[in-house]
């Protein structure tokens, strides 16, 4: 009797062990956050800037320039405005770390 109990049970173990991994799989990050061709060319000046694989160049918030600092090149990132008010209204995700800074596009005068 012990032999078929456990077989009836172990479907359920299972389906709990993996429920995580399909959920995570059917419910993607949303579109503008994924962009797997972008990556990080460049960590300058300790995280205060960033080179994206796209030659754009990113001034970070220097509340989050440790953050950024620790970033290692070719890490896929992703861009997205997350406000029009104040002087960093950019997240820069970054999909190896799981981490995100604030920055604001670099001019050439920075």
């Amino acid at each position: 009797m012990k032999f078929y109990i456990r077989w009836i049970f172990l479907p359920a173990i299972f389906s709990c062990l993996f429920a995580d991994i399909i959920d995570r799989n059917q419910n993607p990050l949303p579109e503008e956050l994924v962009d797997p061709a972008l990556r990080i060319a460049e960590v300058i000046n300790d995280g205060q800037t960033l080179i994206l694989s796209d030659d754009s160049k990113w001034e970070i918030a220097p509340e989050y320039q440790n953050i950024a600092a620790g970033w290692l090149g070719a890490a896929e990132v992703s861009i997205k405005k997350v406000s029009d008010k104040g002087e960093y209204n950019y997240s820069i995700y970054n999909h190896w770390t799981e981490s995100e800074v604030l920055a604001r596009p670099a001019t050439n005068s920075h």
